[in-house]
């Protein structure tokens, strides 16, 4: 997969293999951490280096 800044539900689902509303669900939790970080976040995407290092960790 190319280097983005972002990943999108689609990206997500290629990626883990799940649901549509799984992969929602994983863009929230990851969303909400970073909001509790004090980043600013948006819905229906997750940021890429955020997302690696969690997944890839």
């Amino acid at each position: 997969m190319e280097k983005k800044l972002f990943y999108n539900v689609r990206d997500i689902i290629e990626i883990y293999g799940v649901k549509q509303s799984s992969a929602y669900r994983l863009i929230q939790v990851f969303n909400e951490e970073l909001s509790k970080q004090a980043f600013y976040t948006q819905r229906g995407v997750v940021n890429a280096e955020h997302f690696r290092k969690r997944v890839y960790a």
